[in-house]
């Protein structure tokens, strides 16, 4: 019998690509529960200095940056909905184009966590 290492190899690179997704996810998890924490830690370990900012380590620093997000009045609000209405109908009716490109998504199981042992 042959065995075919190139199609084992391929086999083995779908099963680590998998495993490498779970466990970005399970870290990304954990990651999120801890940022609120890691905020206050970070200003409170930068009182007093122009800007929060914490080296840890030879990781890297953390650093707090501020996000602007913007409120717009209800004309523009108005105004963007009668797009986003413009921009389906242009899709219903043949009149917009769609381009499409090819993207690796990897969906995790989810573990049950109402399963008994």
């Amino acid at each position: 019998m042959t065995i075919d290492h190139t199609k084992d190899n391929a086999e083995a690179m779908l099963y680590r690509a998998a495993e490498i997704k779970s466990e970005i996810n399970k870290l990304q998890a954990e990651y999120d529960m801890l940022a609120p924490a890691v905020l206050t830690r970070v200003k409170e370990l930068s009182a007093g200095n122009e800007k929060y900012a914490v080296k840890v380590g030879e990781y890297g620093t953390f650093i707090i940056a501020k996000f602007r997000k913007w409120v717009y009045s209800n004309p523009i609000i108005q105004l963007e909905a009668e797009l986003k209405n413009l921009k389906k109908t242009e899709e219903a009716d043949g009149t917009a184009t769609a381009m499409e490109s090819e993207i690796l998504k990897f969906n995790v199981k989810k573990v049950n966590s109402n399963a008994k042992s």
